[in-house]
Order: structure tokens, then sequence, then C-alpha cells
């Protein structure tokens, strides 16, 4: 994590679609390594939790990552996101990319 030391942009090469970026899966498996949880972002199909859920559900990251989420500034939650399991609360397997 020393090359991420107190900086406050990760860079990562921006090229071609985000769910098949090598480079951005590598910073957010590093990071996700570190146990930095990931913002909760629904509406942003290319946030880094839903990229994350992604991988994980292709078979790609086969390791849980956490996910911060807020009501206000007193309810804060962090959620472990376990890969899924077929058959498990309903999931039959992938689906393509935002569907």
């Amino acid at each position: 994590m020393d090359t991420f030391k107190f900086r406050r942009e990760i860079p990562f090469i921006d090229q071609g679609r985000p769910w098949e970026n090598e480079d951005l899966y590598s910073k957010l498996v590093e990071l996700n390594y570190y146990g930095i949880p990931f913002q909760y972002q629904p509406k942003e199909m290319e946030s880094p939790d839903i990229l994350m859920a992604w991988w994980q559900e292709i078979g790609k990251l086969k390791v849980s990552f956490k996910e911060i989420s807020w009501r206000n500034q007193n309810e804060w939650f962090i959620t472990i996101v376990e890969p899924p399991v077929i058959g498990v609360g309903g999931w039959t397997g992938p689906k393509p990319f935002g569907k």
C-alpha cells in the first residue's frame, strides 16, 4: 500500500470499459486487500462497489469486500459483501454487466 500512501487520488489507466480494465481491477483488489470499504452507490453503474460485485458474480473476484453507506451523520454501516452462490437468495448465475 506504500504506493498509495498519502495520496488523495489513485491513478489507473483509463482505457476501455471499466469492468474490463485490468489496471482498475488490480487497484481495487489492492485497496480491498487493505480493508478499504467502497462507498455504496446503487445509481452509479460503474462505481467501485458495483464493479467489485460484478467481478464476484463472474468468478474473477473470489473474496468478500466491504461496502460503506450511511443514513445520516450518526448512522453509518459497513456491509461485508460475500461472493454469490448459485441457488442462494435466488441467484441463478452471472448476467451481462449492468443487467
